[in-house]
């Protein structure tokens, strides 16, 4: 579909979304056109379906790769496969509610500041993926050891940055931060017990 076509679509719901504003209490009308602005955003579109696709390839390069032979043979504790996915899963959607909580309602010339924060958290993600692919199907060791230390520092300054942002918005992040920090931890131990052999 291009963007004139998306376009049009988007008009055909122009008479819902006012009936949605209409029935929005008018505690909840600001976050109610925060939404929908964003909604006709094609932008946010892009970078929000990137950001799940990325999600998606992330879950499907970790689950995989606890579920390899080659990991199971490497000493140290492990991941559960299901365990690990379910927590970040949860903790990944804390953390994206974030984002919302970041936004606020703007001009439409305004909106590139809200979407840089998505395109941030774009970036978390790839680090993410760059280090399950490193790790689990390159079986690099050393890679995925420096790839889950820098993947932990750049939501860790993510986290300090929405700080100055929003108070609020941090609580929904250290979940995350703490998965991460985990990764870290556990990836430095296996660095160790691997260089010990």
């Amino acid at each position: 579909m291009n963007i004139s076509g998306m376009a049009e679509m988007l008009e055909i719901f122009e008479p819902y979304r006012q009936y949605a504003l209409d029935m929005t209490p008018e505690f909840l009308q600001p976050s109610a056109h925060q939404f929908f602005q964003r909604v006709y955003s094609l932008e946010m579109w892009f970078v929000y379906g990137l950001i799940i696709i990325v999600n998606i390839l992330f879950l499907f390069s970790v689950i995989f790769g606890i579920l390899s032979k080659w990991y199971k043979r490497l000493p140290g504790p492990k991941f559960n496969a299901i365990a690990f996915s379910i927590i970040w899963v949860i903790f990944s959607v804390f953390s994206y509610t974030s984002i919302f909580m970041i936004w606020k309602h703007v001009k439409p010339g305004e909106l590139p500041n809200d979407l840089a924060y998505g395109v941030l958290f774009l970036i978390g993600s790839l680090l993410s993926l760059a280090w399950s692919v490193s790790f689990f199907q390159g079986k690099n060791i050393t890679a995925g050891l420096w790839l889950s230390i820098i993947t932990f520092l750049y939501y860790y300054g993510l986290m300090i940055h929405i700080w100055t942002v929003n108070h609020e918005a941090v609580a929904f992040m250290i979940p995350l931060v703490i998965i991460y920090a985990y990764i870290a931890y556990n990836m430095i131990n296996l660095n160790n017990l691997v260089t010990r052999r």
